[in-house]
């Protein structure tokens, strides 16, 4: 959606000495709370103001939540705040809530501030180095945002700071090198950006490092020694940058590294054979680069890997028997180098094998005959045969255990009472057990426990009831990668399924459908493919369903009318097509449906006017065509309406004057005709109104001018025609005011004047006389 203009409102905020006496007379009469005011008085102040600026620079009034926002109630009590005991704010979070705009400097006035989350929105321009100054800090996200311009060194001071992730924006310039000064860092993402220079060595002093994703960049010069030094690191991804050099010999001394990715770096010279000492390693990608000499036989040693990429390199010399000692690999990729003599037969001992690579090499022999269930995705590799299978073993005559009839059975009986409660604990582990496995598990930032003998509770991310049922799985940004695996299903007392911010890919398993008493399921910010399955339409008591920003296609089903208990729809950033099903008008519990960003097209359903808790409605972005129907006048608690960049014609319905709550209505970017209603003039909560590139005609309504919260004002580019009410220069709010491309006569009001954004300058009007 494109970035919208800042558009900010203020709210009342009462005498400072007044409230303070009011509520020191209801704390001696009644005991109360301490208020808002008495909050600021400990020093909550400037802490008011930085969230105000927040909320005026980042067009607050269109977050998807603003709840208390600008109101004179606790900063508590705002959406997305913490606060502690002296009302003063420790965190701030409004991951995915529609921030656009740029970050204001004064959020560096937080002093208390201990975590700023306020990735996943539109934020734009640069990092303001005000934000060092936050002390306290010890999480900063600011991922997956359209930021830009360099690190700000200043950020090198944030001595407590733990995790810091500037992911996915357009940050360019060198990583400042007093990011190594942060002491207590354990996460580090740079990843996705356009970071440019060296990596600086000073990074080697983060010893509490356990992630670095720099992955996606610009970086040039060589990976330094000084990374060895991280020996608490367990991911280490420096992919698809402009590197040279050697692999350092260095990296072999991070034994609890998990995952190492070089690819696509520019990286040369030999394999050094220190990696073999990384015992812990289940992921290893060195493809794609300028690697020669011999694969060492030392990464045999690696007996937890998983995947072993090496493939389009330049190494030589033959195959090391000793990679049969990979027991546990499903992914090997040697193609396009120039490898030479015979597969060595211990590699057959590599069984549970899913994929292989050889081809573009000079290898002779066969191919072992475990891998033949498993897929080349090189043809036949070097149109070699599979060598011959082993003769099958002949099956044992003896009963299990040496034991057989009632013994056997009264035994499985003792066994059954005895383990009773622990069985009901473990019921869950199985389908656990498979989504790691299928969703690289190995490699995700926190795995706590996870395949270990301890209680499922004590599973990172898994929250479980009494009896040890799984009840909740929160996995959001955790680098889960892979197909959801259809055992998901089989968690059947789950509840809340969060598994957003991810790299997930495939399709969404029907099997889903089998978790009704699900309430919660966020699998949005992933890539996920194909239709949204119709069994979702089972999930009768779910309240928040976000697919958000994936690459999902087809109709969206019917069956989601039924699910009757739902507060939170969003299907908004997919590829979705088809009409909008008149089934949704049932979902009457519903304050938020986002669908824009797809490829909608049809009507809209009269049948959405039965929303009549929404507060939150966007359709803009899509296809859709014909009336905007009446019935959305009856949508009594909207506050924002988004109907923009449609083929939307037809007359504005009367019936939208009605809408006495909204504050935000877009209108704009369709084909929309006929005069604007004066009925608009009755939305006195009204501070945007953009109807810019229809065909609207004739006058504008002088009933306008009662719109006194009015803000923006959007009118160009349509065929409106007549004086301009005199009332219009009365709106004192106003900080936009478009209407160039009209057929406008008489003058301008000259209050106007003093708008901060405006196109007067080409309505080809004068200014009224004083």
């Amino acid at each position: 959606m494109r970035r919208r203009r800042s558009i900010a409102w203020l709210c009342y905020r009462g005498a400072l000495f007044a409230i303070a006496f009011a509520v020191a007379f209801a704390q001696m009469a009644a005991g109360t709370a301490i208020t808002a005011q008495e909050s600021d008085e400990a020093g909550g102040n400037a802490d008011r103001d930085a969230l105000i600026a927040l909320f005026e620079a980042t067009s607050g009034q269109d977050w998807v939540n603003n709840q208390n926002w600008l109101s004179g109630k606790p900063l508590s009590a705002w959406y997305g705040v913490t606060t502690d005991e002296n009302g003063r704010v420790t965190r701030l979070s409004l991951r995915g809530n529609q921030l656009s705009g740029e970050i204001p400097a004064e959020l560096g006035a937080l002093s208390m501030l201990e975590r700023l989350v306020i990735d996943d929105n539109q934020l734009s321009g640069e990092i303001p180095a005000e934000l060092g100054n936050l002390s306290n800090l010890q999480w900063l996200d600011l991922d997956r945002n359209l930021l830009s311009g360099p690190i700000p060194s200043a950020l090198g001071g944030l001595a407590l700071l733990e995790r810091l992730d500037l992911s996915g924006n357009q940050l360019s310039g060198p990583i400042p090198a007093e990011i190594g000064s942060l002491s207590k860092l354990r996460t580090l993402y740079f990843d996705e950006n356009q970071l440019s220079g060296p990596i600086p060595a000073e990074l080697g002093n983060l010893v509490q490092l356990r992630t670095m994703f720099m992955e996606e960049n610009q970086l040039s010069g060589p990976v330094p020694p000084e990374l060895g030094n991280l020996a608490r690191l367990r991911a280490l991804s420096l992919e698809e940058n402009d590197l040279s050099g050697p692999i350092p010999p260095e990296i072999g001394g991070l034994t609890q590294l998990r995952s190492l990715n070089l690819s696509e770096s520019g990286l040369s010279g030999e394999i050094p054979a220190a990696l073999g000492n990384l015992t812990e390693l289940r992921w290893l990608y060195l493809d794609e680069s300028d690697l020669s000499g011999k694969i060492p036989p030392a990464l045999g040693n690696l007996a937890q890997l998983r995947s072993l990429l090496l493939s389009n390199n330049k190494l030589s010399g033959e195959i090391p028997a000793a990679l049969g000692n990979l027991v546990q690999l499903q992914n090997l990729h040697l193609a396009g180098n120039e490898l030479s003599g015979e597969i060595p037969s211990e590699l057959g001992n590599i069984t549970q094998l899913r994929e292989w690579q050889i081809g573009g090499n000079q290898l002779t022999g066969c191919i072992p005959a475990s891998w033949r269930s498993a897929a080349s995705i090189d043809g036949d590799g070097e149109s070699l045969p599979f060598c011959a299978s082993p003769a099958p073993l002949e099956p044992a005559e003896q009963p299990a255990f040496g034991l057989s009839g009632d013994l056997l059975f009264a035994l499985y009986q003792v066994a059954l009472r005895s383990f009773r409660h622990q069985a009901l604990q473990d019921l869950d582990r199985p389908a656990l057990t498979s989504l790691y496995n299928a969703m690289g598990g190995e490699s995700w930032v926190n795995d706590d426990n996870w395949l270990s003998d301890r209680p499922l509770g004590t599973w990172y991310g898994v929250t479980t009831d009494i009896h040890g049922r799984v009840v909740q799985l929160d996995l959001r940004g955790n680098q889960l990668s892979g197909s959801i695996p259809t055992s998901i299903g089989q968690l059947t007392n789950l509840d809340r399924l969060v598994i957003d911010d991810n790299q997930i890919t495939g399709s969404i398993p029907p099997d889903i459908g089998y978790l009704t008493h699900l309430r919660t399921l966020d699998l949005d910010t992933n890539q996920l493919t194909g239709s949204i399955p119709p069994e979702l339409g089972f999930l009768i008591e779910l309240e928040r369903l976000d697919l958000s920003g994936n690459q999902l296609s087809g109709p969206i089903p019917a069956q989601l009318g039924n699910l009757t208990e739902l507060r939170t729809l969003f299907l908004d950033g997919n590829r979705l097509s088809g009409s909008i099903p008149p089934e949704l008008g049932n979902l009457t519990e519903l304050r938020t449906l986002y669908l824009e960003e797809n490829r909608l097209s049809g009507s809209i359903p009269p049948e959405l006017g039965n929303l009549v808790q929404v507060s939150l409605l966007s359709l803009e972005e899509n296809n859709l065509s014909g009336l905007i129907p009446a019935e959305l006048g009856k949508l009594a608690e909207v506050r924002t309406l988004m109907l923009d960049e449609n083929e939307l014609s037809g007359p504005i319905p009367a019936e939208l004057g009605d809408l006495a709550q909204v504050q935000v209505l877009y209108l704009d970017e369709n084909m929309l005709s006929g005069p604007i209603p004066a009925e608009l003039g009755n939305l006195t909560q009204l501070s945007t109104l953009f109807l810019q590139e229809n065909e609207l005609s004739g006058k504008i309504p002088a009933e306008l001018g009662n719109l006194a919260n009015l803000k923006w004002l959007y009118l160009h580019d349509n065929e409106l025609s007549g004086e301009i009410p005199a009332g219009l220069g009365d709106l004192a709010q106003l900080q936009g005011i478009s209407l160039k491309g009209n057929l406008l006569s008489g003058c301008l009001p000259v209050a106007w004047s003093r708008v901060a954004h405006n196109d007067l300058g080409e309505v080809g009007l004068p200014f009224c006389a004083e």
